[in-house]
């Protein structure tokens, strides 16, 4: 593309994975207009974008910018190219603007009279489609590329629906194939969970938080009635990925069990479909920092079970070498050793520094009162906990409180 705006537009499209490209106004649309679909369902006889029922015949000339929507919900933008000999214009889609739900497709499929056999392999085609808001992202940069292409009030936006399209014979095979499309992006969802699953299973909360909202992966579940279940199903499909990967990493099923509960309340929680953007990066970074604190995975199965101890016996004052070599039933020399050399520190130091990040979190995330946290982290003696703390984190517990309170 010479013109660099048409490059901008091509390459915004491209970001949010909407398959765009420029093609000749009377040119013949081929299978990757609909990436398919019309094809699964009949044998298209080959249209152009110039047949589009409603579009003005001053297209061109009055460089109207066009948002239409076809008979099967599918979403496409459109505008004229300018300054070329041939009639050529930028096209964008498909692409939704809601999530697809069960009950949408049955009532599209009821509307249309399309045979029930095609129910299964519609579900797969919508899931593979990004889900975009018109009124949010695609119209405000509408706006802004016909300022760039036609000039500042040079431009308009129209709408175009074709939802009242009769007549079509659809097939009636007795089975239907997925597209090959369709069966690529399915591909595609299965390699990025296994990337987001490394991702988290090393506490790379960057690779994970980008993987966990590519748009193939984040319409993976579209069975239930209404669009807030859907996205409440797909929230707990990612928590129990997030789960997986993140015990893959090495992190004990005491842990995991709960924040698996405490996710599980949080995504029940969510009252709207937007929601559940921010609902899905917050459980992404928490089990990405549980990892990062309770991997045993770079562990001995003796210091694996040694941390996992300490984790879970962090609020007893007693919790020394001498009581863990005891439980464990392991010579107390032999532990010390082996705790130094693996985990790099003393196995005092670690359970000190384990109960003051343990003190972080309560601070962090509870209202209790400074010997409250401290009794909870196994220090009864606030002179000695504040100390530590100040110590560990070179402040007091209280100035820390101060602080996170703003």
């Amino acid at each position: 593309m010479d013109n660099p705006f048409l490059s901008l537009a091509s390459d915004f499209f491209s970001r949010i994975n909407i398959n765009n490209r420029i093609i000749g106004y009377g040119q013949p649309l081929d299978d990757r207009f609909d990436l398919g679909l019309r094809n699964m369902l009949y044998d298209r006889v080959s249209e152009s974008v110039s047949q589009f029922k409603g579009m003005d015949p001053g297209f061109f000339t009055k460089n109207f910018i066009y948002f239409t929507v076809d008979k099967y919900d599918c979403h496409y933008m459109l505008f004229p190219v300018p300054g070329t000999a041939e009639k050529e214009i930028f096209f964008a889609g498909p692409y939704l603007t809601v999530p697809p739900s069960t009950a949408g497709i049955q009532e599209m499929i009821s509307r249309l009279s399309i045979p029930q056999m095609f129910f299964t392999a519609l579900s797969q085609y919508y899931s593979t489609l990004p889900v975009v808001s018109q009124d949010t992202v695609l119209e405000p940069f509408a706006a802004s590329i016909g300022d760039a292409l036609y000039g500042a009030g040079k431009f308009s936006l129209r709408y175009l629906a074709q939802r009242k399209e009769e007549g079509t014979n659809y097939s009636s095979a007795a089975s239907v194939e997925v597209t090959n499309n369709t069966i690529r992006e399915l591909e595609k969802r299965y390699e990025i969970e296994e990337q987001m699953m490394d991702c988290i299973s090393r506490g790379d909360i960057d690779g994970a938080l980008h993987l966990s909202g590519d748009r193939v992966f984040a319409a993976l579940d579209s069975r239930a009635a209404s669009a807030l279940r859907s996205r409440k199903n797909y929230m707990i499909i990612l928590g129990t990925l997030c789960r997986k990967a993140a015990q893959r990493g090495g992190v004990h099923p005491v842990y995991l069990d709960e924040l698996s509960r405490r996710m599980a309340q949080r995504i029940e929680s969510i009252t709207s479909p937007g929601e559940d953007r921010e609902v899905a990066r917050e459980m992404v970074r928490k089990y990405c920092m549980l990892v990062r604190s309770n991997s045993t995975g770079n562990y001995s199965p003796v210091i694996s079970d040694v941390v996992n101890f300490i984790t879970q016996h962090l609020s007893e004052p007693e919790l020394s070498l001498s009581v863990i070599a005891e439980e464990l039933k392991l010579n107390k020399t032999y532990l010390s050793a082996l705790f130094s050399r693996e985990v790099g520190m003393t196995l005092t130091s670690f359970i000190a520094s384990r109960r003051i990040e343990q003190a972080i979190f309560l601070l962090n995330t509870q209202n209790l009162q400074i010997q409250a946290v401290a009794a909870a982290c196994g220090i009864p003696d606030l002179t000695y906990f504040t100390r530590l703390f100040r110590k560990e984190k070179g402040i007091t517990p209280s100035q820390y409180k101060k602080m996170i309170r703003g």
